[in-house]
């Protein structure tokens, strides 16, 4: 939701070694609010074409070492229509319920504890139409979605020049789409999808020096997934990982960063992918 966005962050060029495979490109990091505010209570609502209304809330309190948020948000529209010649929406009406939960607690100057959750609902419903036999029927076409995740982790400074973060993160993502004959509500076609997803992390950060910026760390996954359209109903697949990447700043016209990752997946063999670049910046 965009209206739980503190900032994004966008890193340019690629960083799969810190982050793989899918950060060939470049890194964009959505970062949600922090609690800091002794209490702080806001409300947003916007209305717009095709019925379309968002409603949103955050509360956020700060009592000393621990910081609360909660945000709540709920979205709706009636879609829009592209295709008036056809009985089925170009984007079908939609309901979005979301609630973003986030605790921090600073154990000491050097430890800090958080736990955000997310819980997100979705509804579509819409008209298709599809050709049964030699006819064109109609069905009422109808979709939900439910996401749900949750993100503890701790940071500790071990010194001036190390620090450690440990992650964990559980998500589980299930949709369940329906057409049904709108004469007499049987089911014409049914389709179910459900995905679990854990990680766990560790990095570690030295800066030794403004020039020398070092980072290691590693973790695991495991997945499974569930759905009618897979041969047996089921899967499941397991990976780790580890990475480092050393960062040399000798001027500020030059950056020198040598890194490497080591996946290790259950289904795929095992890879190592060392690398090496350069920044010159001349003018």
């Amino acid at each position: 939701s965009l209206g739980n966005i503190q900032r994004v962050e966008v890193v340019r060029g690629p960083s799969s070694s810190l982050y793989g495979s899918e950060a060939l490109a470049a890194v964009v990091n959505l970062i949600t609010k922090q609690p800091t505010a002794p209490l702080d209570f806001t409300i947003r609502t916007r209305y717009g074409t095709n019925n379309t209304l968002d409603v949103n809330s955050q509360l956020e309190t700060r009592q000393g070492n621990l910081g609360t948020s909660i945000f709540v948000e709920r979205n709706s529209s009636d879609g829009y229509d592209l295709t008036p010649q056809t009985e089925s929406k170009t984007m079908p009406r939609s309901t979005n319920y979301s609630v973003n939960p986030k605790v921090t607690y600073d154990v000491s100057d050097r430890t800090k504890l958080a736990v955000s959750a997310r819980y997100v609902t979705q509804s579509l419903s819409n008209i298709a139409t599809v050709l049964v036999g030699t006819s064109n029927v109609n069905f009422d076409d109808r979709s939900k979605l439910l996401d749900w995740s949750v993100a503890p982790s701790v940071t500790h400074r071990l010194s001036s020049a190390l620090k450690f973060e440990g992650k964990v993160y559980a998500a589980h993502y299930n949709t369940e789409s329906k057409l049904t004959y709108q004469i007499d509500g049987s089911t014409f076609d049914q389709s179910t999808f459900n995905q679990t997803y854990s990680k766990v992390e560790g990095q570690l950060d030295a800066s030794l020096s403004s020039s020398f910026l070092t980072t290691l760390g590693g973790g695991s996954i495991y997945e499974t997934v569930f759905a009618d359209r897979i041969s047996g109903d089921e899967r499941a697949a397991s990976s780790y990982f580890a990475f480092g990447q050393q960062e040399w700043i000798p001027v500020e016209e030059l950056d020198f960063i040598g890194s490497f990752r080591f996946d290790g997946h259950a289904e795929y063999a095992t890879r190592f992918s060392p690398k090496v670049s350069a920044l010159v910046k001349p003018w």
